[in-house]
């Protein structure tokens, strides 16, 4: 009788033909993580750019020749796709992100640093040259090296000191310093008339050139008033020399007797104010015997 084949002979058979489709598997589970990996956004750059061109080149054409919204619209999703999968998208929000944050930093900064500038200067002169923001005032030092400027403009120029080049050499200085029209009239009258020199001869001569100031700006009669009065608390014993160039000032216009009248009828409490109040009385005098006899002589005290 033959001889009968082991048991295990079967299964040993068998063997052989569980390796194919093992290796089946394997080759499928690859390929499938070979897929996801081509989907997934972690291409390089370049490895899409040309595709990113030509798309973008696709939509500029769409949107010139007139092409259909939808049409414009499906290329325009077709190229935020290959970007995203290009990285560009990310990184493209990472610096708008990165640019706010550096510019709201600066900002932030820069308030700090304004504010910082405001106190330190408040502090620095408890006599009151800078006002409760920080703002320049006539005695500032900022304002006095303006009126030392202008002053070195005015020598400078002499007898030919035009009105248009002057104004526009103070309207430089205002700019750069950044002060008010009320500060610039003062800073003016400080500049031409150094030392207290100003007074009735000397203020005709330039007198177009304070008038500039005074229009350009459209002052109102109590602000030309308030810049003298701060001129004359630097030079007190000049002082009695307000009512003639008040006279000058008023010939040419610069305000009306009403206007000074009832400027100088009011109770200020600011101490150039008060210095000059009581000066000024025989002008106010004048103006109002002038209104009753229309008289063009005036007699302010022999002054």
């Amino acid at each position: 009788a033959p001889a009968a084949r082991p048991a295990s002979a079967p299964a040993s058979a068998a063997a052989p033909a569980a390796a194919p489709a093992k290796q089946a598997k394997a080759k499928a589970k690859d390929e499938d993580k070979q897929k996801k990996k081509k989907e997934e956004p972690t291409g390089p750059v370049e490895d899409l750019s040309d595709e990113i061109v030509a798309q973008g080149a696709k939509v500029r054409e769409l949107k010139e020749a007139g092409a259909a919204k939808e049409e414009v619209d499906a290329a325009v999703a077709e190229l935020l796709s290959l970007k995203k999968r290009a990285g560009l998208e990310t990184k493209g929000k990472k610096e708008k992100k990165e640019k706010k944050e550096k510019k709201d930093k600066k900002e932030k900064k820069d308030k700090k640093d304004k504010k910082e500038s405001k106190k330190t200067r408040s502090n620095s002169d408890a006599s009151g040259s800078v006002d409760a923001t920080g703002a320049l005032v006539f005695d500032d030092d900022v304002m006095q090296n303006v009126v030392t400027k202008i002053a070195a403009f005015v020598e400078e120029a002499g007898d030919a000191l035009d009105v248009d080049e002057f104004f526009a050499e103070v309207r430089a200085i205002q700019v750069s310093q950044d002060f008010d029209n009320d500060l610039r009239l003062y800073a003016v009258i400080a500049g031409l008339f150094p030392a207290g020199s100003l007074n009735k001869k000397s203020l005709p001569p330039v007198v177009d050139h304070v008038i500039k100031m005074i229009d350009n700006a459209k002052m109102t009669p109590p602000q030309v008033f308030t810049a003298f009065e701060r001129y004359y608390a630097s030079f007190p014993e000049s002082l009695k020399g307000y009512p003639m160039v008040l006279k000058v000032l008023y010939d040419e216009e610069a305000f009306d007797d009403a206007a000074c009248i009832a400027h100088y009828g009011q109770d200020s409490g600011c101490k150039w104010f008060d210095q000059a109040k009581p000066v000024v009385q025989p002008f106010l005098d004048w103006l109002q015997e002038s209104e009753e006899s229309s008289s063009e002589e005036v007699d302010v005290g022999g002054i």
